[in-house]
């Protein structure tokens, strides 16, 4: 997969496979850290985990679109890479 394939500025609800593959990312981005934490490459770890906030903000949005329901707080209140 390659992430330029993947349509942030989408609105509507994505389809499932999309929906997939912004996990698979996630996941991918995970993984990347932790490899590069126990190699000891602390500064791209960092690098790995800085991806993580707007990754997991267009997560959110993907799964209220596809719920089809409003979120709870105005999107201003919400603070990215926070667990929810």
């Amino acid at each position: 997969m390659n992430i330029k394939d993947i349509n942030i500025e989408k609105h509507e609800a994505l389809s499932e496979e999309e929906n997939k593959q912004w996990f698979e990312e996630l996941f991918r981005i995970c993984a990347e850290a932790e490899e590069r934490y126990k190699n000891g490459e602390l500064l791209p770890a960092l690098s790995s985990l800085a991806a993580i906030p707007p990754l997991q903000q267009t997560l959110v949005k993907n799964c209220v679109a596809a719920s089809k329901e409003k979120p709870t707080q105005s999107s201003k209140d919400q603070t990215p890479g926070l667990y929810i």
